[in-house]
């Protein structure tokens, strides 16, 4: 481990150890030689010492070339815990180099792998070794480091460091001034909040550092210290690099500085987003560096930018967890990630807690006329269901709804086009469009968003089975059109078409529906942006305004006659659900196909397959299932809402 340091910290072992056991210290000092104050101490203990009951933490100040008091951490190991991996050790002293402010000390046992601790230990120099006192050449002057003393073994001559001496559980019976300190600045109730910082990059080409507003803020309760640890321990933090300091305050003993960017920097034309808004998110999620520390909480710097701060916190740290006993919630990723047999009606419907939600069984599905619907359910043990949620939150309501329809295939196998085994396990993911669309209006619900919004989502699974969607079939949809499925992996198209006919009974202002319809999509944008298939120019001019403010971004794709024709020209029936050139074009014939079911001025059709999942593409978003794009359809809900 190197770090960046100016200090020189020995360790100092008393005759007869003339060899040391195993002990690693690495340093690195910075030209000009000048007092810095941090020191890490690394220590590995390898059998047999089993139990070192000290350290000896020397240090020596180059100028002016004194020697300030000593700092003595004994640590003592009680059974079972015995062989620590590692002890860290950073210490800061304050002028006039009296009283150190705070020593970490984290401690992880190998055996039997219980708790790992974070532990703040403040430490009090009593007046004989304040000043004078030469740790590196002892003398009698300072009996305490002798000829003799054994620091690694101690023995009756040693009262301070003696068998059953533990300085971080000290008993009634140890009343020695730093047992009483140790004790005294252990938590009592083990509150250890954390604290995200940002700075901002240079506009010039030097290393001076520009706070946020709340940085700078902590920067002064600190007196400088911040500032002073940041200019010492490295070049200049760059965009979404971070840094840890430890013991600067005595509330929060981790804090974490993340670099921000340029702060100048805006919307960005050939990028489709705003770039300020977009590091903040990428910064702030760099507090998942603290998630490995034992902390009770993290708090977050605004950064001039709440809304994108708590994005990024929020996102950065999601992890799905309903299959662990440690819990977390955040609505559009878990319902993304929820394995297939808990991801149907029975707990889809739930997460709806704020809004009107009607659970239509298969009889309503089948006296909806919903053919096409009904045909990819039935290869399936597991009977449709097609969920459809209201959200009233405009008072007039005559205002015409915003509808949103998402695909809701709960697994897909492909049906008897069977996929191939690879990847198929994320297919659970193939009713991405209906959690979109669940989690947008639930979310706009709990931001009391003054908008009517309707969202449908028909669920079911695509299955292989004797009862199963065959190539060559022939279905109807509710619109009465007749569809030849030449392709029964092109599933999502075809309970979408239901969905959309029965979109419009509502009167809509617009209908935005939202699907992993096509790999073709994938293979077209990748994971930069949703594309998006619509025949409103004022409808894409919303999403899209929508998409720079959340970063989420969009791309919008042609919806030419060129790709009708594919579609219409078919053998048995009006369409054909794969297009007569089907390796051309996937994700355009397939939103041509969806057009034949939509009369409303005002469509669009969201191809989400590209952004379905994340691998590190986006660096505030945990590894898996991405969510996306829910939080631009709240921003353009919310849009709407002001237009209204």
């Amino acid at each position: 481990m190197l770090v960046y340091i100016s200090v020189l910290g020995q360790i100092y072992y008393t005759p007869p150890l003339r060899i040391h056991p195993p002990v690693l210290v690495q340093i690195y000092y910075t030209p000009p030689l000048r007092i810095h104050p941090p020191v890490l101490v690394q220590i590995y203990y390898t059998p047999p010492l089993r139990i070192p009951p000290s350290v000896l933490g020397q240090i020596y100040y180059t100028t002016p070339l004194r020697i300030p008091p000593s700092v003595l951490v004994q640590i003592y190991y009680t059974p079972p815990l015995r062989i620590p991996l590692s002890v860290l050790v950073q210490i800061y002293y304050t002028p006039p180099l009296r009283i150190p402010l705070s020593v970490l000390v984290q401690i992880y046992y190998t055996s039997p792998l219980r708790i790992p601790l974070s532990v703040l230990v403040q430490i009090y120099y009593t007046p004989p070794l304040c000043s004078g006192t030469d740790l590196l050449h002892p003398s009698s002057q300072d009996p305490s480091l002798c000829s003799g003393t054994d620091l690694l073994h101690p023995s009756s001559q040693d009262p301070s460091l003696c068998s059953g001496t533990d300085l971080l559980h000290p008993s009634s019976q140890d009343r020695s001034p730093l047992a009483h300190l140790l004790l005294s600045s252990l938590p009592q109730h083990m509150s250890t909040p954390g604290l995200v910082l940002g700075v901002y990059e240079s506009e010039e080409e030097d290393d001076s550092l520009h706070l946020t507003e709340s940085a700078a803020g902590v920067n002064r309760v600190l007196s400088g210290k911040l500032t002073e640890l940041l200019k010492i321990s490295g070049p200049g933090l760059k965009k979404g690099k971070s840094r840890i300091f430890y013991g600067l305050h005595e509330d929060f003993p981790c804090i974490a500085v993340v670099g921000l960017g340029r702060n100048s920097l805006g919307v960005c034309g050939t990028e489709y987003w705003d770039t300020c808004k977009e590091n903040i998110r990428a910064a702030i999620a760099g507090c998942r560096v603290l998630q490995n520390h034992v902390l009770t909480h993290i708090e977050v710097d605004g950064c001039n930018d709440s809304q994108s701060a708590a994005e990024g916190a929020v996102l950065g740290l999601f992890t799905y967890d309903d299959l662990k006993t440690k819990k977390k919630t955040r609505v559009t990723t878990q319902l993304h990630d929820t394995h297939t047999r808990t991801s149907t009606d029975s707990l889809l419907a739930p997460y709806a807690d704020h809004v009107i939600v009607h659970k239509r069984s298969q009889e309503w599905i089948e006296e909806q006329q919903m053919g096409a619907f009904l045909s990819v359910s039935k290869g399936s043990e597991e009977p449709p269901v097609f969920l459809e949620l209201h959200y009233n939150g405009c008072p007039d309501n005559a205002q015409c709804p915003l509808l949103l329809v998402g695909k809701g295939i709960t697994f897909d196998s492909g049906g008897i086009s069977l996929k191939p085994p690879s990847g198929m396990d994320a297919m659970r993911a193939d009713m991405g469009g209906a959690a979109t669309v669940c989690s947008a209006i639930i979310t706009a619900a709990a931001l009391n968003l003054p908008i009517n919004i309707i969202g449908l989502a028909p669920l079911c699974e695509n299955m292989p089975s004797g009862k199963a969607n065959k190539p060559g079939d022939v279905v109807t949809a509710k619109n009465g059109k007749t569809i030849q499925v030449d392709n029964t992996d092109a599933e999502g198209r075809l309970i979408l078409a239901d969905a959309l006919c029965y979109a419009h009974s509502f009167n809509p202002r617009a209908i935005v529906n939202a699907a992993t319809l096509t790999g073709a999509m994938d293979v077209a944008l990748g994971s930069a942006a949703t594309g998006v298939f619509t025949n409103s120019d004022w409808l894409w001019e919303q999403l899209h305004k929508a998409s720079v403010v959340t970063g989420d971004r969009v791309w919008r794709m042609p919806l030419f006659q060129h790709y009708t024709r594919q579609v219409t020209d078919c053998q048995l029936a009006d369409l054909n659900n794969v297009g007569k050139y089907s390796r051309s074009g996937g994700a355009c014939t397939a939103a041509a196909f969806l057009r034949e079911f939509v009369t409303a001025p005002h469509w669009a059709h969201l191809d989400i397959a590209g952004v379905m999942t994340n691998k590190d593409e986006v660096p505030y978003l945990k590894k898996g299932m991405s969510g996306r794009p829910t939080r631009t359809l709240v921003e353009f809900a919310a849009g709407l809402a002001n237009q209204a």
